[in-house]
């Protein structure tokens, strides 16, 4: 049982075990004995459910460490139910996310005319030589990933939240005025702060609603076939990205194409190129 909590931090335990720890009986000694095994800690609650007849404590609060919890407590509550409702405070530390590392390249500044004139002239006298499929799509590779390294470098990003691309000025402008009367109600705690903050909050959430949804209809709305659909919802991380094969899979006459392509003019390799495979 120990290997299975393992995994979680913090651990909090609730809800009524129907076993009335109060009772030195069979139920009760297993869960303290569960307890203690685990190094886990049992608030201890008084009785925390009443009858007529009766007071037993059924409603457990079972935590990873004594250390952590700062207070505890119990009210009643009749009109609701014979349990009475059970808090803790605990002490934890929230470690802030330092966000995903990736590494990407920047095309958006990539010019298209000067990537192709450098990418022909690069050099491909020995490639109409090669036999080996093998080595013709490492020569293609290192030619162009040698082209892209200085028109696109690769580039290590760090992303601390989900892009947003529906964002424009005007809510990026409501949500610093969102923030800003919270800092006032924050400091002054006045209600009249408190609603302003209140409404700034409503109109930020409706906006923002409002324009992811335009940018989700926009996405699809010119998407026909299946596949880009999926490849959309992927990329906007709508859904996860299955593990895909990595292997290249060539038809039969694939070296027959790789030679139409190369056997062109150096100036016309990479129009051809562009015609003859479908790289990425």
């Amino acid at each position: 049982m120990s290997g299975t909590f393992s995994h979680f931090k913090n651990l909090i335990i609730m809800g009524d075990f129907n076993s009335n720890m109060l009772a030195d009986d069979f139920n009760a000694l297993q869960i303290h004995e569960f307890v203690e095994s685990s190094d886990f800690y049992l608030v201890p609650f008084q009785a925390t459910h009443h009858t007529s007849t009766s007071s037993t404590f059924l409603d457990l609060c079972i935590i990873e460490g004594k250390e952590k919890l700062k207070e505890y407590g119990q009210c009643p509550v009749p009109f609701l139910s014979t349990h009475d409702l059970i808090f803790i405070c605990l002490h934890l530390r929230i470690t802030r996310s330092s966000g995903t590392t990736t590494k990407a390249r920047d095309l958006r500044n990539l010019d298209a005319e000067t990537f192709l004139d450098d990418l022909s002239s690069q050099d491909w006298s020995n490639f109409p030589t090669i036999d080996c499929v093998d080595e013709m799509l490492t020569a293609i590779n290192c030619n162009l990933v040698s082209v892209l390294d200085r028109h696109a470098p690769i580039r290590e990003i760090i992303q601390k939240r989900p892009p947003a691309p529906w964002l424009n000025n005007y809510i990026i402008q409501k949500m610093k005025q969102r923030d800003q009367a919270r800092r006032a109600w924050c400091k002054h705690r006045k209600p009249e702060l408190y609603d302003v903050f209140k409404k700034l909050h409503n109109r930020v959430q409706s906006l923002i609603r409002e324009a992811k949804k335009e940018h989700y209809l926009a996405a699809f709305n010119c998407k026909r076939r299946i596949t880009s659909i999926w490849r959309e919802l992927k990329r906007l991380g709508l859904i996860g990205s299955s593990v895909r094969n990595n292997r290249c899979n060539f038809d039969l006459d694939v070296k027959q194409r790789l030679h139409l392509v190369f056997f062109a003019s150096p100036g016309d390799t990479v129009h051809v190129l562009s015609e003859q495979l479908t790289l990425g």
